[in-house]
């Protein structure tokens, strides 16, 4: 007797208790119950949710990235620090990319809020197909990225099984380990990767460069930085938005 399933062969009683099928004959058990095909389902609302922020998001991200661009133009034109005629010139462009960069990093916060929410939801909801040998669910879906350096990864890793068990077909009978014979998604590498290709570059240049703002060709270069891990982002926020509505019709089968 056991809460879950060690394998397909495992039948679940009145009492909600699974047993195995070579029960000795002196264990009275109760009789068991057929299960009713009613697959958990990853909730179609939140995905909306989600995938109308990421949308918007990513929008806002490459607006902030042309005005990011045109800022960054504009500095170009000068070296060393700016007199004050000079930043006056400025002052309308850059006030337009700190304004799309503002509303951009806003939206990227509540995004990823929405992200971590989702990915527990869904975790929570393909567990109880019981899937054998998972070892990122629960609190790491939320734990992984919270840590730093790890967070590079263990996300990513979250995003594989919550996948691959959504795609195995459910009729109504533990999942078992099916899932680990799939290939986890080239749309998920895709994501993840134009995901890193952005974190990294924009924190390597944070470091290296310091506070620019007194040095108008190194404001140059970081606003320039800046701008293209926008669009990577602003990418990469279109990927997740295909990859969460796939997981979620996945899900469905």
């Amino acid at each position: 007797m056991a809460d879950r399933p060690r394998n397909e062969e495992w039948w679940l009683a009145s009492d909600g208790k699974w047993y195995p099928p070579n029960l000795d004959s002196g264990v009275e058990a109760p009789e068991p119950v057929r299960r009713q095909r009613e697959p958990s389902v990853i909730s179609g609302p939140f995905t909306r949710v989600l995938s109308v922020t990421l949308s918007v998001a990513s929008v806002v991200l490459m607006v902030a990235s042309f005005f990011g661009l045109r800022y960054a133009s504009a500095l170009q034109k000068y070296s060393g620090q700016l007199s004050e005629a000079e930043a006056g010139s400025l002052e309308d462009v850059e006030l337009a990319w700190a304004s799309w960069t503002g509303l951009a990093l806003l939206l990227l916060i509540v995004s990823g809020i929405l992200v971590i929410g989702w990915t527990h939801s869904a975790s929570k909801a393909l567990d109880s197909r019981g899937p054998i040998g998972r070892r990122w669910r629960g609190g790491w879906t939320i734990g992984a990225w919270l840590i730093p350096f790890a967070n590079l990864v263990l996300p990513k890793l979250v995003f594989n099984e919550i996948d691959r068990i959504a795609r195995v077909p459910y009729a109504g009978v533990p999942v078992g380990e099916d899932w680990r014979a799939l290939e986890r998604s080239q749309l998920g590498d895709l994501w993840w990767l134009l995901w890193i290709a952005g974190v990294v570059p924009s924190q390597l240049t944070q470091i290296l460069l310091g506070d620019p703002s007194n040095d108008s060709g190194r404001l140059a270069v970081l606003v320039n930085i800046n701008s293209l891990t926008y669009a990577l982002f602003c990418a990469a926020g279109i990927a997740l938005v295909i990859l969460v509505r796939r997981i979620e019709r996945s899900s469905r089968t």
